[in-house]
């Protein structure tokens, strides 16, 4: 068990404001007690005086690319954008994130001890986001949270990067097309899902065999469904508020 105490610091707590003269006590890496009327020092505990300094708990990088990018290595490292289509919802930022990039360090040493990692803006639906700890080596036991949420992209980014002067530039109108035509889909998923499925599945089964078979794969695919099938399951997450939506605007 490895302990550490705080003392005589001015702490900026979240929900209790200011408190002059506080004292922490962090016992194996958690806070285990604030009090500002506890002075004894346990022994064999270190015990740092921080002589009135400020103390805050740890930042959160709530839009960052943080181990997508890894400093120093170029091209190798550079893991932020998956440009083979404008939509690759089944992207995760999770699997291109280096934990030894230098980046965490500076991250851990400015107080960032938490951060939402996330694709890039170069795709109309650039993936899903997640939580991790800017403390560790392994992947795994930074993680918080793998799904946090949904990046997307407006404007110039998805626009520049898949159009380059060619006939199959897409457009701004383009753009905000993909992205109806994706949630729209979520919504008539969510309708079929509930009381309408039933009806409809005997309706549909009758006399559109092909429409039938293709709607039951809709509504059956599992959450680790890849491709385009995926902007199903992640658009039902966005649209029901289980996830959030991170946007990139541009002009």
């Amino acid at each position: 068990m490895h302990s550490l105490i705080l003392k005589n610091a001015t702490l900026y707590t979240i929900t209790s404001g200011i408190i002059p003269n506080g004292n922490v006590w962090i016992e194996d890496g958690k806070i285990k007690k604030i009090s500002t009327h506890w002075h004894q020092t346990l022994s064999g505990v270190k015990t740092i005086d921080c002589k009135g300094k400020p103390l805050f708990p740890g930042f959160i990088d709530v839009h960052t690319h943080l181990g997508l990018y890894d400093e120093g290595t170029g091209w190798a490292g550079n893991d932020a954008n998956e440009t083979i289509e404008p939509m690759t919802p089944h992207i995760r930022a999770f699997d291109g994130v280096y934990p030894l990039d230098p980046g965490f360090q500076d991250a851990l040493k400015y107080g960032v001890t938490t951060v939402n990692v996330m694709p890039g803006s170069a795709n109309v639906i650039g993936g899903t986001t997640a939580v991790i700890k800017t403390f560790g080596k392994n992947i795994a036991s930074m993680l918080v949270r793998e799904t946090s949420g949904l990046k997307v992209a407006l404007g110039e980014n998805p626009k520049r990067i898949h159009s380059n002067g060619n006939n199959d530039s897409i457009t701004r109108m383009g753009i905000m097309g993909m992205l109806r035509e994706a949630f729209f889909t979520q919504n008539i998923v969510i309708s079929l899902r509930n009381l309408e499925w039933p009806l409809w599945s005997w309706h549909c089964k009758e006399r559109f065999p092909s429409a039938y078979m293709l709607t039951g794969l809709m509504i059956s695919s599992p959450p680790f469904a890849l491709g385009r099938n995926s902007t199903l399951i992640l658009g039902l997450s966005t649209v029901q508020r289980v996830i959030s939506l991170h946007e990139n605007f541009a002009a």
